[in-house]
């Protein structure tokens, strides 16, 4: 907790299927890129996925061979996939994951369905782009400091 956080030592997932919303990822992408923030794409398969405007973004890890723990934060996009169920899962499996551990998570407009509060979730911790101008910041912010850990 008292380790000082470096953008340039912290890694994000990108948890993305195709049909997200390419300018708005693609902004929060550059802002992470501007504060070094090492970024990687995680998905169903390897390849690319597709923006509903034509944005093409390269997958990096799938989720069968990348686990929650390696990522200091992660970026809820969503999307469609041609195994949905199977997808909605693993994004469960990394948003529990994430929030259990105190990291904090950035939520896409099309990311919002994948996430919602319970009786010991109260969404501390993440950051919402629906509604949001300075979202990249934001979530920037979140990563960087220790803010998140005002959970407990």
């Amino acid at each position: 907790m008292n380790t000082s956080r470096y953008p340039h030592t912290l890694k994000v997932g990108v948890l993305i299927g195709n049909g997200f919303n390419g300018q708005e990822v693609k902004n929060v992408i550059e802002t992470l890129k501007q504060h070094a923030v090492l970024v990687e794409f995680i998905s169903e398969k390897l390849g690319t996925v597709t923006g509903s405007d034509g944005t093409k973004i390269k997958i990096d890890q799938i989720f069968v061979s990348t686990h929650h723990t390696l990522f200091d934060s992660i970026y809820v996009v969503g999307g469609h996939t041609r195994n949905q169920s199977v997808f909605n899962m693993n994004v469960a499996e990394f948003i529990n994951g994430n929030y259990k551990y105190y990291k904090p998570i950035g939520v896409a407009t099309t990311g919002q369905s994948l996430i919602r509060p319970w009786v010991s979730n109260n969404l501390a911790g993440v950051v919402f782009a629906a509604g949001n101008q300075d979202f990249g910041k934001d979530f920037v912010s979140a990563i960087t400091t220790r803010r998140f850990w005002e959970r407990r």
